[in-house]
């Protein structure tokens, strides 16, 4: 997303959650002249409880009962957004896991992700590991959207927190769209050498017309993540841009320290990339 998006996937479950994300998702479409796409992605029932398996047909057919009725809470939150937006498409459900939804993500620019509420009573129609997964499996640009609050991206500060890697680099160049159209624009290093790190990313996005305020974030110990977000709540930042570190492992996907607690503490917009 170097350029303006012009696809955005946002992910649907049957949480009331799910509002803020579309509308957030249909304002940035209206923003960037791009388009939208609600994909609904929720656990089967049978997933969520497999010992209902050896239930009776009664029981079954009372599972099948709680899919309808978290499609339709998705649709009605979908109808109910849509209703004032012309650039909100409804999918089809294409699957419940996060690798059906990655599949889907391949062929859109930008993908808008909740954070997991575990105070949410239909926090388990979601995998714990959907949004890292979705992030590793598809590679795109990911919004994640706290689930607490409502938020306006354009036109605040942009946050980037800096590493040298392959995963910063792609979320920077994502970022810069919001960059050209934010008040400001600050980055911040959490290394020994933060500020020799951050100097060369102060000159790439200076080609691009943005001028940023550079920040040494001191030494990575065990509460960076913790800084990181209170540096964004002083800056009054709107959006955090930074990479997502993950890897592969036997049937799940695993996330970096960084990521995970950002993922798990976040009180703002964060734009990633794996």
């Amino acid at each position: 997303m170097s350029t303006l998006a012009r696809s955005i996937l946002v992910h649907l479950d049957s949480s009331p959650h799910g509002a803020a994300r579309l509308r957030l998702a249909a304002e940035l479409a209206q923003a960037f002249d791009a388009h939208c796409h609600a994909l609904p992605c929720i656990l089967s029932a049978y997933e969520r409880y497999p010992y209902a398996m050896d239930f009776t047909g009664a029981a079954l057919s009372s599972l099948q009962t709680l899919d309808r009725e978290a499609l339709d809470r998705a649709r009605t939150t979908f109808d109910i957004v849509a209703a004032d937006s012309d650039r909100i498409s409804w999918l089809s459900p294409r699957g419940s896991t996060p690798w059906a939804f990655a599949q889907c993500a391949l062929f859109h620019d930008l993908v808008v992700l909740g954070q997991r509420d575990p105070s949410d009573p239909q926090v388990d129609e979601v995998s714990a590991g959907f949004a890292s997964a979705v992030m590793i499996a598809s590679g795109k640009p990911t919004l994640m959207v706290p689930w607490a609050g409502r938020f306006d991206i354009l036109g605040r500060r942009v946050l980037v927190a800096w590493r040298p890697t392959r995963e910063c680099a792609r979320a920077v160049s994502a970022a810069i769209p919001w960059m050209r159209l934010a008040r400001g624009v600050d980055l911040v290093s959490y290394s020994d050498a933060a500020l020799q790190e951050l100097a060369p990313l102060k000159e790439y996005l200076q080609q691009h017309g943005i001028d940023a305020v550079v920040h040494d974030g001191g030494r990575e110990h065990g509460d960076a993540p913790e800084r990181l977000l209170s540096l964004a709540a002083d800056l009054g930042s709107g959006l955090l841009v930074m990479g997502c570190w993950g890897h592969s492992r036997v049937h799940e996907w695993a996330t970096g320290g960084m990521t995970r607690s950002v993922l798990a503490s976040m009180t703002l917009p964060v734009l990633m990339v794996h």
